[in-house]
């Protein structure tokens, strides 16, 4: 199970009240969140790594975005696949067009490259995988302070250079509570490719 003092925060976080507002959803921010993730996978079944994500959105135009991703996470793990510590670094780009539904609420759609890298420390071997991820979703104010976004996410994903065969397609969800006028408190939870991550961070507008 995901770590419990995370997921009381997390329902301690939704349950805050803002004591700030904004009118429309932002498109210029940086994140920084601790993320903890389970394996639901037969060879990894019982691998949770967490770690840290860095996450940085900006407008290009009216309805051009761009955003930035980096990821650091491990964990010591015992599974059929392994049996030792395994650390993973993932690096994303994409570029996205967004257009407003109502003044709260604006749809977004994106595509992007993602890399990553698993280090086995237990026979110091490394595997890398790339791909393209696709995104659909929205972003809505749906009370003064409180911004809810929700995606659909399709990524086709090779690992050392071999087709896996299979593309996945998961689901992202997020909230951002607006605590001034330029920090907010974000929770999140992703269910993509037998994954599922819950993050706790904070977000700074800009």
């Amino acid at each position: 199970m995901l770590n419990k003092s995370l997921l009381a925060a997390t329902l301690l976080a939704v349950s805050a009240t803002p004591v700030m507002a904004d009118q429309s959803p932002d498109w210029n921010s940086i994140q920084v969140s601790y993320a903890k993730s389970e394996y639901k996978n037969d060879s990894f079944m019982g691998y949770e790594p967490e770690g840290l994500i860095l996450n940085c959105t900006l407008a290009l135009s009216r309805n051009i975005f761009t955003s930035f991703q980096m990821t650091s996470a491990g964990d010591d793990t015992k599974s059929d696949f392994v049996n030792s510590e395994i650390d993973s670094d993932s690096k994303s780009i994409s570029i996205g067009f967004y257009s407003p539904v109502n003044e709260k609420t604006d749809w977004f759609t994106s595509i992007g490259y993602t890399k990553d890298s698993s280090e086995f420390g237990g026979d110091n071997s490394n595997i890398k995988s790339d791909g393209y991820v696709l995104r659909v979703g929205a972003k809505s104010m749906i009370y003064p302070g409180i911004e809810l976004n929700w995606s659909v996410v399709h990524q086709d994903i090779e690992t050392d250079g071999i087709e896996t065969g299979e593309a996945e397609t998961g689901y992202e969800l997020g909230s951002q509570i607006n605590f001034t006028s330029k920090v907010d408190l974000g929770v999140g939870y992703s269910s993509i490719n037998n994954i599922d991550t819950i993050s706790l961070g904070f977000r700074y507008r800009f």
